[in-house]
């Protein structure tokens, strides 16, 4: 015996969807997410502008930091020592006068130009020498093999240099004795006599 249900035929031949129950709460809707603020605009940094190329700029700070540093320094007290050899009198070469800058006190010689013009082309130098690849990679290397040395403590550094002052200061005092001795020895001693009399 057949149920009524059954008895139905689907003219679709698909099966039924099931329909929802009496009670059931009905599916919330969600609302769609607000679109997200456009970001604000970034300013271009000196590496994208392309003004200074720097190569990896992202490793070896204090690595290129401390060379760059030391070159720049030691470029610009060259150039000043150059600039304070030069004879700069009035009938010297060096010492003539091309112009001045709002007063005779600032005024421009051949010696000040040349030692603005060896500082500029040196401290250039300087920039693209810590930016040379193979510099960098090397001050780069460098750096992450020092940050796996292991250091000794501060207690251990303490009383390895206090071992070190005493035994420079047990030298220092063995050798002035023995100097003494030898002092001594040279100076109270007639030695000419002492030959003569080993001799005669």
């Amino acid at each position: 015996m057949t149920s009524p249900d059954n008895a139905t035929p689907n003219p679709t031949g698909n099966t039924p969807a099931a329909l929802p129950t009496l009670g059931a709460p009905a599916p919330a809707t969600t609302a769609p997410p607000a679109p997200a603020p456009a970001p604000a605009p970034v300013k271009p940094s000196l590496q994208e502008r392309k003004l200074f190329n720097f190569y990896r700029p992202e490793d070896g700070h204090r690595a290129r930091a401390v060379i760059g540093i030391a070159i720049a320094v030691l470029t610009l007290y060259g150039c000043h020592a150059l600039w304070d050899w030069l004879p700069k009198g009035p009938e010297d070469f060096w010492g003539k006068r091309l112009f001045d800058l709002g007063d005779e006190q600032f005024s421009i010689n051949p010696a000040v130009a040349l030692a603005l013009s060896l500082a500029t082309g040196l401290l250039f130098g300087t920039f693209k020498l810590v930016n040379y690849p193979r510099f960098v990679d090397f001050l780069i290397d460098t750096e992450n093999e020092l940050k796996k040395v292991s250091w000794a403590s501060r207690r251990q550094v303490i009383n390895e240099s206090i071992v070190v002052l005493a035994t420079v200061i047990i030298l220092g005092f063995y050798v002035w004795c023995i100097d003494s001795i030898f002092i001594l020895i040279r100076t109270k001693i007639d030695w000419n006599q002492l030959w003569n009399k080993l001799l005669g």
